[in-house]
């Protein structure tokens, strides 16, 4: 039997457009409107080679990405999908390699850091044609993601033992605050390996080599609890997490995520109740290789990356007992080594 969907909760529509990276300086734009079906409508040769970027954002109808080779941000018009163009690039230094890019939903900046230097940066794009470095703090790890209000940006730092987060009220970031956490042991090393945005609820998961971990707030954003489970077998190097949308589970989980495991290739739907994980539905496509690199998450739909055979696939989750592979998408030339991707609607 298929459970209840929560009835209270906004049905989240899926977006008609996907934009996906390759390692050969190559962004495509493909219509997804029928998810079965993707259809080619665009690319175009990015200004600046290898931005490996590992989540980029949209705004208005531009594309904001990390460039981590130049360390900068690539502000690419994508408003016309059929007609993508290059509009400015700006710097970041003396920040290096940044591979994360947030917006701000209402207010007109973004939010990015430098990986090697875990500087974290706001950028004025009032004018996206005239970008301007804000403020700039540092020190909170190398992996950084903001709430769903863009009321804070929280990091795991120290192999698991401090969550630390900066206030994002304002493109001006306010002080810096320290938590402990207690979810540590030799094996999680990797506890920054990836997080995922927190929901309405104020779930953060993340996870690493061999475990997943979720931190639950209060109102105040400050950790009230946590859970993890170490697991090589399910959860071998998650790489990839990505929240679903409230109302397409039951109130009998928290929080639902799309999770990949780099190493075996798995894409795996989790459950978290308030103390337990439960793998809900998973899916291995034939052939898969190094399926861990990109995610991106719209509606009921889960698009992820195939980096070792230069493909994309898009799943539908349809209810909490199974996932189906509706569409698979292959390109030697122009998805070599796909990692990125991002959804949105013109």
């Amino acid at each position: 039997m298929l459970a209840l969907r929560r009835p209270t909760a906004a049905a989240s529509g899926p977006d008609t457009h996907l934009l996906a990276y390759d390692d050969d300086d190559y962004l495509n734009c493909y219509d997804i409107t029928d998810p079965s079906s993707p259809s080619f409508v665009s690319r175009i040769t990015r200004p600046h080679s290898q931005d490996q970027a590992n989540r980029v954002a949209i705004k208005d109808g531009y594309l904001y990405s990390a460039h981590r080779v130049g360390d900068s941000i690539n502000i690419i018009d994508v408003s016309d999908p059929s007609s993508m163009s290059f509009t400015a690039n700006v710097s970041i230094s003396p920040d290096t390699d940044p591979q994360f890019v947030y917006a701000h939903p209402d207010k007109d900046f973004i939010v990015t850091q430098g990986t090697n230097t875990r500087g974290i940066l706001t950028i004025d794009i009032s004018n996206p044609a005239s970008p301007s470095a804000n403020t700039r703090a540092s020190a909170i790890g190398n992996r950084f993601v903001p709430d769903s209000g863009f009321n804070r940006a929280f990091t795991v730092q120290n192999a698991g033992t401090q969550l630390t987060s900066f206030a994002l009220a304002n493109s001006a970031m306010g002080s810096e605050t320290v938590e402990s956490l207690s979810i540590t042991s030799d094996s999680r090393e990797s506890i920054e390996w990836d997080v995922s945005p927190v929901d309405g609820n104020n779930y953060l998961w993340h996870g690493g080599i061999n475990y997943l971990a979720v931190i639950e707030f209060g109102s105040d954003l400050t950790p009230d609890s946590e859970y993890y489970v170490e697991d090589s077998v399910n959860y071998d190097r998650v790489s990839n997490i990505r929240a679903l949308p409230a109302d397409l589970y039951s109130t009998t989980y928290k929080s639902v995520v799309a999770v990949t495991a780099r190493d075996d290739d798995r894409l795996m739907i989790i459950g978290y109740d308030g103390s337990t994980f439960t793998i809900l539905a998973s899916d291995v496509p034939s052939g898969a290789s190094l399926m861990g690199y990109g995610m991106a998450v719209t509606g009921n739909y889960i698009i992820s990356g195939d980096a070792g055979v230069n493909r994309f696939h898009i799943w539908e989750w349809d209810s909490e007992t199974s996932v189906s592979l509706l569409s698979t998408v292959t390109d030697a030339t122009y998805l070599n080594n796909i990692k990125t991707f991002i959804t949105y609607t013109p």
